[in-house]
């Protein structure tokens, strides 16, 4: 059917457990639509894959693949491995998977012992094997094993306990006729309970049948495929999941590398879309206009260091381009990252413009407004505030004096980026903790601006903020020097086994009225987890220190915990026990000790953001993580990491390595789950990876972003696609 150039194809087929349905819609006048209606039969539910078999368990596949046939097709193997059939097995193959033609010689089964195991023993070849159950089997006692008859046996060979071989529970036991079958490269995916290979399997199968049917536009250059022998999406896919050599699964094969490297480039065009105001036209900001810098300097009680100096430049100089400023200022806690950007900011407001201040969390931001507010004091600047637990009345006011222009600085939670938030000329963005806050949120900000100027603040390169900066994202400024007279925190790790060692030396810290924090991973008990909650410390530390113990945590309000932290910051508390919830900006100059309980559930990044809490004044500071007895390899590896260096680019670096890289567009750091074709964390494949990353970032910057819609929907989540400037 053809009208008005809209072409409209009805394709019918029987899939797996009922009748699919597929309609495509193809629009000739852009060839983006085209792609994309062309190519809507991937993004069907997955329910149209899966088996009558599997419908009862629907709710387990979506929670376990996704929702949609893509997700089947990019779920990935979790390795791959060649099941050879032999011949006459030997000791050469004990533990490792193979395929024979086994003849039965006799059935040996106890009746009256149901839990004993059931054998059948034969030969393959002229040596004996056991095949043996521990379970009810009788059917297939009944139907395949028959003494004389000959089956295909495919399973891991092992040794029993008088060094017979034999398979326990084999894989597969079909017709010898079969056995070529059970011969080749065999995938192996991840499950979950209640869901077999044999499941996940069959809805893959079915996927890429599905797919086959599917017309998906090419989105890299022929030329550029051809450069890297690579294929194209689909036959990756398909060989991804229905491999013929061992390297077909792997990075070193074609298929995966260029499955990555589709990934990274749907990042790369994601934040080229985002980051189009770049390009565009900014606010010039006059820098002979600094009579409130010069004010504020005068006041200051303290001289800049050499670094803040130079970092100062470097902004003043994007100021005055003409380009909108995107730059990440990073320096470890107590470098002075707050001043270069107060100071950014008065030059801001005397040439006009509102500046907005963006920090995680209420208790920050209310730090920021007290910090601010102090540090102005005499200027004539009106600094305000604005979170999600304003009364309604102050929230009035406070919107509208920044419609109106009366306020010229806003420092505030995510409550900034709604849509109830209206400046009257918003010229300059802080972003506080930056590793916070994803592209969707920068995204809003622009969106309530003509391109604004932003500053992303961070006391530790996170390896998404390597990623950023090694891309040219976001240029990078570093305040390495430490104010004078700081000195660097000692980190000793100590088992759980000595805790009373470490309270009793608390005593001595509390009664040189110097502060104490103790993290631990949970608020409360969990049967999941062996980890000590914070309800549980709290309590058995008010034994022994009294009142003079307080309890933070994310599931008290906004109110209560700004009470327990202004206790804690004046003489109220001497300890405070807490999640994660402290681990950005709080600021207490007399905090000396951080006790990190559990040290070993923390990753890299967190625990020196955990650590920057303490070592703010010129009093020596520790970081005491608390560890289990029995640690992996790996945990061992991060206190170790931790307790050699003070230095968060390093941190960053071997962070990268050992969790990943954190979702670029979203909020989410480190994981397994930001990238869905591999896992980045493998030394081994570094070189290969950061090659992919660079390849992806130079293709990005030229690919014709009429053709790419598919790639964007494949790889990039909804909330991301709403939020990036369509251009196509």
């Amino acid at each position: 059917m053809n009208t008005d150039g809209w072409k409209a194809e009805f394709k019918v087929s029987l899939g797996c457990g009922g009748t699919r349905v597929s309609v495509q819609l193809k629009i000739q006048k852009d060839t983006n639509k085209v792609a994309l209606n062309t190519a809507m039969g991937l993004f069907d539910s997955i329910e149209n894959v899966i088996g009558r078999e599997c419908k009862s368990r629907k709710d387990l596949i979506k929670r376990l693949m996704g929702d949609q046939i893509i997700d089947a097709l990019l779920f990935m193997p979790s390795y791959s491995f060649l099941k050879q059939r032999v011949e006459s097995p030997s000791r050469q193959h004990l533990n490792k998977v193979i395929v024979v033609e086994f003849r039965i010689l006799g059935i040996e089964e106890k009746r009256y012992k149901s839990k004993a195991p059931k054998k059948a023993i034969g030969l393959v070849g002229n040596v004996q094997v056991s095949l043996v159950f521990f379970n009810s089997m009788a059917r297939l006692f009944r139907y395949y094993l028959r003494i004389g008859s000959e089956v295909a046996v495919c399973g891991r060979l092992t040794e029993g306990p008088n060094g017979e071989f034999q398979f326990v529970h084999p894989e597969t036991i079909c017709q010898v006729t079969s056995i070529d079958q059970l011969v080749g490269i065999h995938n192996v995916y991840r499950l979950t309970g209640g869901i077999t290979m044999y499941h996940v399997k069959a809805i893959i199968k079915e996927a890429v049948s599905v797919m086959k049917d599917i017309d998906v536009a090419e989105w890299i250059p022929d030329d550029f495929l051809e450069q890297r022998d690579w294929y194209s999406f689909k036959k990756s896919i398909e060989m991804i999941h229905n491999p013929q050599t061992e390297s077909d699964t792997t990075l070193e094969g074609p298929y995966k590398q260029r499955l990555c490297f589709d990934e990274f480039l749907a990042e790369h065009i994601a934040k080229r879309i985002s980051n189009e105001h770049k390009n565009s036209e900014g606010y010039i900001i006059d820098l002979s206009k600094a009579t409130l810098v010069k004010k504020f300097m005068e006041k200051l009680p303290f001289k800049l260091s050499d670094d803040q100096k130079k970092v100062l430049e470097e902004i003043r100089a994007d100021l005055a381009t003409g380009r909108p400023m995107l730059r990440l200022l990073q320096g470890d806690v107590g470098s002075g990252k707050t001043v270069v950007a107060l100071l950014t900011a008065l030059l801001v407001v005397e040439n006009g413009y509102q500046v907005a201040l963006l920090a995680p969390t209420e208790i920050l931001v209310r730090q920021h407004y007290e910090t601010f507010s102090k540090m102005l004091e005499g200027l004539d600047v009106h600094v305000d505030v604005l979170t999600a637990s304003d009364k309604t009345k102050r929230r009035r006011e406070a919107l509208k004096n920044l419609a109106d222009g009366t306020t010229n600085i806003i420092v505030g939670t995510h409550s900034i980026i709604s849509n109830t938030v209206k400046f009257n000329k918003l010229g300059f963005v802080v972003v506080d903790e930056q590793h916070r806050f994803g592209v969707n949120q920068r995204l809003m900000l622009i969106n309530k601006a003509e391109n604004p100027h932003i500053l992303s603040m961070t006391a530790t390169p996170i390896p998404r903020t390597l990623l950023l900066s090694m891309h040219g994202d976001v240029e990078v400024s570093l305040i390495k020097t430490k104010p004078m007279g700081r000195k660097d925190i000692i980190t000793r790790a100590i088992s759980m086994n000595r805790i009373d060692e470490l309270i009793s030396s608390i005593r001595n810290i509390t009664a040189k009225k110097e502060k104490v924090y103790w993290i631990c991973p949970l608020i409360e008990e969990n049967d999941k987890w062996d980890y000590t909650c914070v309800i549980d410390r709290f309590s058995s530390l008010k034994e022994f220190f009294g009142d003079r113990v307080a309890m933070m945590h994310g599931r008290m309000d906004s109110a209560e915990r700004a009470e327990t932290f202004d206790k804690f910051k004046g003489d109220g508390v001497d300890i405070l026990v807490s999640t994660t919830i402290i681990e950005v900006g709080l600021d207490v100059p007399n905090a000396t000790v951080i006790i990190i309980e559990n040290a070993e559930r923390f990753g890299l990044s967190q625990m020196h953001q955990l650590r920057g809490r303490v070592g703010r004044s010129d009093l020596q500071s520790f970081c005491i993580l608390l560890h289990a007895e029995l640690m992996s390899d790996i945990s061992r590896e991060r206190i170790e990491i931790i307790k050699d260096s003070n230095d968060g680019f390093y941190i960053a670096d071997k962070d990268l390595i050992l969790r990943g890289t954190g979702d670029i567009l979203g909020t989410k750091q480190s994981g397994t789950k930001e990238y869905r074709i591999l896992k980045i964390n493998n030394p081994e494949h570094e070189e290969i990876i950061f090659k992919l990353m660079r390849d992806a970032g130079e293709l990005a910057q030229h690919i014709d972003i009429a053709k790419v819609g598919v790639l964007l929907k494949i790889f990039t989540n909804e909330e991301t696609l709403r939020s990036i400037k369509q251009s196509f």
